[in-house]
């Protein structure tokens, strides 16, 4: 929820860009390992490619003075055959909370249905593999998707994901 009020109020403070896609978002016990994470990704079926960057984010402002910078690392992984995108971020703040966001969004312009009709299920096995592999068993139960002028039928009923 907190990412989506950011997303809003980048839309406010913007005036006119839009923001569509699907995001999905979930609280994290721990930082999972990068290796762990890296390996899903990659053997994820329909994915072909993955980059991994890791950068610090802001420094927030507190009563106690600046804090560190959020940790962000961030997995773009594609699928070239199956019009796979997606972007997967773990964010670590300055108090250890983590979250995991994974989207595919554009600005200003809807994403094409076949992208976001590919890239979904990958996102619930991504979401499902790390859960079994990487020690992150609250997920997948915790993940709440956020779907903007983009269809998201239920990804747990498979002929619903077919209409």
């Amino acid at each position: 929820m907190p990412r989506l009020l950011v997303y809003l109020s980048a839309i406010a403070l913007v005036g006119c860009d839009s923001i569509n896609g699907v995001s999905r978002h979930a609280d994290l016990r721990g930082l999972p390992d990068t290796t762990c994470v890296e390996t899903v990704i990659r053997t994820s079926p329909g994915v072909d490619y993955m980059r991994y960057d890791v950068r610090p984010g802001g420094r927030p402002l507190t009563w106690s003075g600046i804090q560190k910078p959020t940790e962000v690392q961030t997995f773009i992984y594609t699928g070239t055959s199956a019009k796979i995108w997606g972007a997967l971020q773990l964010e670590k703040d300055y108090k250890g909370r983590v979250v995991l966001d994974q989207n595919h969004v554009e600005i200003n312009h809807l994403p094409d249905p076949d992208v976001i009709a590919a890239t979904r299920p990958v996102m619930r096995h991504i979401e499902l593999a790390l859960a079994q592999r990487c020690a992150l068993s609250e997920l997948p139960a915790s993940v709440k998707e956020t779907c903007v002028k983009v269809a998201c039928p239920s990804l747990d009923d498979p002929d619903e994901a077919q209409k």
